[in-house]
């Protein structure tokens, strides 16, 4: 098959001009998480094949509520690739998965909870009776299927239900998000649903410790960050205003820690500190952004505008370093 779209092109020209209103509008949202479905499997396998992690860094770059749903419904089929049983007793299904006919989202994270699972099932003749709170589940009203899991006394189990859940025992209420109101996330309270025989998928003995799956899409959310420091580098470039000459002299020192992310991710780092390093390293960068973007409208001669610029650069530049690296030694403290 011949593989002529390209995702990064597509986020550059179709996504990020609309980045505001995908992000702030569910059916808008909707209507692009379908699209770009669409618009891949035409070109790429996904019964097979998934976009490059590198690619959905760039989504989240452009657009964070596209890219989160978008990475929710590779994660679902990254999942469904290794349970061949499962796709050679659902063809019809696999097939409006892949081809963008359907999308399914995530009910999962809760899973990781300390002390268990948030859903409790129990098993009947016609399948599972489940009762539990999925909090943060995203794409109600836009996901046409949910991956919910669920736990009984020995097993983690995985079913595929329809999303919005039609029925009167589950509530969903809305959580919100601010800036990403598009992704529909609700909070969702299931008590005694039925998860029918025909919905599950799979079924995982319980380990005596949590075992991470293994996934192709490793911290895309650092997308974010690259994004705002190119930005802030667009902005400084041949400035001489005093705040971008000191915005650039910091820069090297978040391009030398998005380097040393990269380094770790090759090297298999925990997940769980990559996670720490992404989430600061994004956070800096856009607070270097906001620091360039305001620079040449703040009154120089304004003592609370000052302060708050050089707060921000004391935290991007010396205070978040030193916490990090506290976080990482109690977060290996706590592994050993």
């Amino acid at each position: 098959m011949e593989k002529s779209f390209s995702l990064i092109n597509f986020t550059e020209n179709e996504i990020r001009p609309h980045a505001n209103e995908i992000d702030a509008n569910k059916l808008v949202l909707k209507g692009y998480l379908r699209t770009l479905v669409l618009e891949i499997s035409d070109s790429v396998d996904l019964k097979s094949e998934l976009p490059q992690n590198s690619d959905l860094e760039s989504l989240f770059g452009a657009s964070t509520a596209l890219a989160f749903v978008f990475w929710q419904h590779l994660a679902v089929l990254e999942r469904l690739q290794g349970i061949p049983e499962w796709i050679q007793k659902n063809p019809t299904t696999w097939d409006s998965l892949t081809t963008g006919k359907k999308t399914c989202g995530l009910a999962t994270t809760h899973l990781a909870k300390p002390g268990g699972a948030g859903i409790k099932g129990i098993e009947t003749e016609n399948g599972y009776l489940i009762t539990g709170t999925a909090p943060w589940v995203c794409g109600h009203e836009i996901f046409d299927y949910l991956l919910v899991g669920f736990e009984t006394n020995d097993a983690i189990h995985f079913a595929m239900i329809d999303f919005p859940v039609a029925n009167p025992d589950v509530e969903p209420s809305t959580q919100e998000m601010i800036c990403l109101n598009g992704t529909a996330t609700v909070n969702l309270k299931f008590k005694n649903l039925l998860i029918k025989n025909s919905e599950w998928i799979q079924s995982r003995k319980k380990p005596i410790a949590p075992q991470p799956r293994k996934t192709t899409f490793l911290i895309p959310e650092l997308g974010i960050g690259k994004t705002a420091l190119l930005e802030t580098k667009r902005l400084i470039k041949d400035s001489n205003h005093p705040r971008h000459i000191l915005v650039a002299k910091n820069i090297s020192g978040l391009e030398a820690r998005l380097g040393s992310i990269k380094t770790l991710k090759k090297d298999g780092e925990s997940l769980d500190a990559l996670v720490l390093l992404r989430d600061d390293f994004n956070r800096d960068a856009i607070r270097m952004l906001a620091i360039a973007t305001g620079a040449s409208a703040l009154n120089k001669n304004s003592l609370a505008a000052r302060l708050q610029m050089e707060t921000f650069l004391l935290d991007s530049v010396i205070h978040s370093p030193t916490a990090l690296a506290a976080k990482i030694s109690k977060l290996g403290q706590s592994n050993t």
